[in-house]
């Protein structure tokens, strides 16, 4: 089976690049030919295996698709080689009759990604870009967005703004990845698809000044992968000014556990908080910046609550046992353990549940003048009063079912 890009752009353009390479342009009249298009086939990872009718398939497809000859590779376009391609897919069954079987599969893939590209894009659109926003969470939205467009080459549109500018070649599990490693960052394909990212990040950030004023300052009109690396810096921050290393290192030099005091601080958050703290210098510096035992010992300084002195003594021991065997995954275990015992999760939410019953239950018994010991006074009675005579039951009142008690929608803690 084939590996690499084949099919469309990636394919065509392996071979136009071996094609100048070798046979310029100014030469390639008076130049006699040293490399042939069965050698191009093989440098585009065609394989020189198989055997049909004395040919293999690298030999198959520069005989079937370019006649074997440069002049026609080169005058030759996609949109041909596509319909080549195509025909070679629908050949029939028969053993050694359809060439590279991987690339008319990928032929037909393709042309269904294709078709359903406008899908693709009306369900993957992010929201505008503000603020209040985690950039690393909507850059993942945008960059699934600008794969559902495709490029003047067939090529996912996302491949403007890819991280390594180089050309990738490494094989991988989706072929359309292949083709957005692998695409040209230059040449007439990529500038029209490059002005077509600016134009979308232009209408994701357009209600957000700031951004704005990012762009701006580039004084550009065409070239989206400047934009977007530009908000990139900005939003994400370069080396030590990065926004989330800078709010990383405040959270673990100030961050302490001092009792479950929700929604402000409890021990779950706590805990999440500070690993993904840890985490994100990890990521950003691609080293340890921390040791374990450096946040072993900064966790004992972070414990404030009193419940949990004695646990926090009997890791204390352990830390002085030689050879000391406590891990900071050992005593984070620990204190949720005892947390949980003081704090059972049915019980917390037992009690967010029946403060927020108590809230609508005041609020439903508290209308009219606001008289009466919270019976909403003068008007509470009398609506009793109209509610008995109304239902013709003269010993009750009309009762609040459970469901009035309860809220529409919980407020997530």
């Amino acid at each position: 089976m084939i590996r690499g890009s084949h099919l469309k752009i990636s394919f065509y353009k392996r071979l136009s690049t071996f094609l100048y390479f070798y046979h310029p342009p100014s030469k390639m009249a008076a130049a006699i030919p040293v490399f042939t298009i069965y050698d191009a086939m093989i440098l585009c990872q065609i394989p020189d295996t198989g055997n049909f009718q004395g040919q293999t398939d690298a030999q198959r497809m520069a005989e079937e698709l370019f006649d074997n000859d440069f002049g026609t590779a080169m005058t030759k376009s996609i949109k041909q080689v596509n319909m080549d391609l195509a025909t070679l897919a629908s050949l029939t069954e028969t053993k050694g009759s359809r060439p590279n079987q991987s690339i008319c599969t990928r032929l037909n893939f393709h042309q269904k990604y294709v078709k359903d590209s406008k899908t693709l894009i009306d369900n993957t659109v992010p929201p505008k870009w503000s603020k209040e926003q985690q950039w690393k969470q909507w850059v993942k939205l945008l960059r699934d967005h600008l794969r559902a467009y495709i490029g003047v080459n067939g090529i996912p549109l996302v491949y403007v703004v890819r991280e390594n500018a180089a050309q990738d070649p490494t094989p991988q599990d989706d072929f359309l990845d292949e083709y957005i490693n692998m695409a040209l960052l230059l040449g007439t394909a990529f500038i029209v698809d490059n002005k077509q990212v600016l134009a979308l990040l232009n209408k994701f950030i357009m209600s957000c000044s700031e951004a704005e004023m990012v762009i701006q300052a580039l004084n550009t009109t065409t070239d989206g992968r400047a934009a977007f690396f530009a908000l990139k810096a900005f939003y994400e921050g370069e080396g030590i000014f990065a926004h989330d290393v800078m709010a990383a290192e405040n959270i673990i030099a100030t961050l302490f556990y001092a009792g479950e005091k929700r929604p402000a601080m409890y021990w779950q958050k706590f805990e999440q908080i500070l690993n993904n703290a840890y985490a994100t210098m990890h990521h950003e510096y691609g080293r340890v910046m921390y040791t374990d035992v450096m946040k072993l010992r900064s966790l004992q300084q972070r414990i404030k609550a009193d419940f949990l002195s004695q646990t926090k003594a009997a890791i204390e021991a352990n830390m002085h046992a030689i050879p000391m065997t406590m891990t900071y995954d050992q005593a984070m275990r620990m204190y949720r353990s005892k947390v949980s015992e003081k704090f059972p999760p049915a019980s917390v939410a037992a009690v967010a549940r029946g403060r927020h019953v108590r809230e609508n239950n005041q609020i439903i018994r508290g209308g009219g003048h606001g008289g009466g010991r919270g019976q909403g006074g003068r008007n509470h009675r009398n609506n009793s009063r109209d509610n008995r005579r109304y239902n013709g039951n003269t010993t009750s009142p009309t009762k609040i079912t459970k469901t009035m008690l309860v809220p529409t929608k919980i407020q997530e803690i």
